[in-house]
């Protein structure tokens, strides 16, 4: 986008955080009816409001069409994480929970490294354009499979015994959701602020990596295509990371992981700003930071599933979740376009660095001050 219509890093970080900020206000309305509507119904939706928002973006000539395009892109992303967390909230508990949400996580990643991957080839191949039509082809697919899903699943709804769901949630171990006002009302307003920061950061570090990485490698003197291969390599890691959250959190502890998670990761992000010349070492470092940042994402959802179950509200607080992590990648993503044109695209990882860092004292002083004390792990 940057070569085909010559924007700079501001325009790019005003529609990076333009799409954020509608996610800010939609998470926490899906993360609402994701306690109401089967996830099978929603998730379709979300679909294909993606796939309408990338036959726009192709067609974009100016930067407001563009405008448009993020927006309705957004939209239609907001259904993906409050509804897939809560689904798997309600299902899991111990280190399946753990095990689960890192799977869930994982083949998000795996969706962005093929993207990453097949960008640039059909870039050169198709014109800019042609991955976005490619992609709303893909989510038309997508949703034409899933149609048929859609409607057995809600056939055994409709045959299935009140009784018999009563079973079920019993023995996934999590509570039923309470009708009581006071839990209502507490997390629709209100998670742990550990939740808050650690989103808020996590957040901000992932736009970073995602939308400025493959710049920083490009400005560096490699070619577009080796850039977005690299970020590939990042995302792919991801993949690895997010599988093994739950054979890690089971060996170490889920709040031994984050804290290690948090330390390599943000080690990595500094590696990273300084070996971004040397492609053997960004890849090296780009690898380690994939792979750490990518388990502190499943583990939070556990930790923040285990402790909003015990108040009944997984989906409110999973919407409000993602929301500050939102917030995060918005207001970094808008400012790391800005900051980047003053001092270099180097200095906003070496940013990420340093908030990565700081965040493992966050996880010491959750554990220790504030963490219920009936959770195991």
């Amino acid at each position: 986008m940057q070569i085909a219509f010559r924007f700079s890093t501001y325009y790019i970080g005003i529609l990076v955080a333009l799409g954020y900020v509608i996610n800010v206000v939609f998470q926490p309305i899906t993360g609402r009816a994701a306690q109401k509507f089967d996830p099978g119904v929603l998730l379709p939706i979300g679909i294909s409001t993606m796939a309408a928002s990338m036959i726009l973006f192709a067609i974009s000539d100016t930067f407001a069409m563009m405008g448009v395009s993020i927006v309705i892109m957004r939209l239609g992303s907001s259904f993906f994480h409050p509804i897939g967390a809560n689904a798997i909230s309600v299902n899991y508990s111990g280190n399946r929970l753990d095990t689960a949400m890192g799977i869930e996580s994982a083949f998000g990643n795996l969706g962005i490294v093929f993207s990453f991957a097949l960008s640039a080839p059909l870039y050169l191949m198709f014109g800019w354009s042609g991955p976005f039509y490619i992609y709303a082809i893909l989510q038309v697919a997508t949703v034409a499979i899933t149609i048929p899903a859609i409607g057995r699943r809600l056939m055994i709804a409709g045959n299935s015994r009140p009784e018999e769901a009563d079973n079920e949630n019993q023995d996934t171990g999590k509570m039923v959701e309470p009708h009581g006002t006071n839990a209502r009302r507490k997390y629709l307003l209100y998670i742990p602020l550990f939740f808050v920061v650690t989103a808020f950061i996590s957040g901000g570090s992932n736009s970073i990596f995602g939308n400025f990485g493959n710049l920083l490698l490009y400005h560096n003197g490699f070619p577009i295509s080796i850039s977005n291969d690299l970020i590939a390599i990042w995302v792919a890691f991801a993949f690895l990371g997010a599988v093994a959250t739950g054979r890690l959190t089971g060996m170490l502890s889920r709040m031994g992981i984050l804290a290690v998670s948090y330390l390599l990761s943000g080690a990595s992000a500094l590696g990273f700003a300084v070996f971004s010349g040397n492609m053997l070492l960004s890849a090296a470092m780009l690898s380690i930071n994939g792979f750490f940042l990518a388990i502190k994402y499943p583990a939070t959802y556990s930790e923040l599933s285990d402790v909003a179950s015990m108040e009944g509200n997984t989906g409110p607080s999973f919407g409000m979740l993602f929301s500050s992590q939102i917030i995060g990648a918005s207001i970094f993503g808008y400012l790391s376009g800005y900051f980047s044109g003053l001092f270099g695209l180097a200095s906003i990882f070496e940013l990420a660095s340093v908030l990565l860092l700081l965040s493992v004292g966050i996880v010491f002083i959750w554990k220790m001050r504030f963490r219920p004390r009936s959770l195991s792990q």
